[in-house]
């Protein structure tokens, strides 16, 4: 959300499962309604999915070494702004201490649950816009 809150969280992959895959699997396109406007980093293309539903995706331009139009950095701007808001809320969360060292194995079944207790704890804190 605008204000930093967590809206989402897909449960907890290992290392070597793609972000499009945790896409597919955690049930976030089914969410999506026609209009919805998705916004996400340069690189993470996940217009096909939106497709379907039609939404839009939002990335940044890329210059490609030439001059944006001003039209293009305008937009650029606006999608920067609002992903400010997520970047800090991410980093919000990761100042968690439970989150931040080595979890031992015993406790794995409950790492989902941690992370969701976390995210609703962050969403009480201070709106961060």
């Amino acid at each position: 959300m605008p204000s930093g809150a967590f809206t989402f969280l897909s449960d907890l992959y290992s290392g070597s499962t793609s972000d499009i895959d945790i896409v597919k699997k955690s049930g976030f396109i089914d969410m999506i309604e026609e209009g919805d406007d998705v916004i996400a980093d340069s690189g993470f293309n996940i217009r096909h999915l939106l497709l379907p539903r039609k939404a839009t995706l939002n990335i940044p331009a890329f210059t490609r070494g030439k001059q944006l139009s001003k039209k293009a950095a305008s937009h650029s701007r606006r999608i920067s702004a609002m992903r400010i808001h997520v970047e800090r809320a991410i980093r919000r969360l990761k100042t968690f201490k439970i989150l931040t060292g080595v979890i031992p194995l015993k406790l794995w079944f409950t790492l989902n649950q941690t992370f969701l207790i976390a995210a609703v704890i962050s969403n009480l804190q201070k709106r961060l816009a």
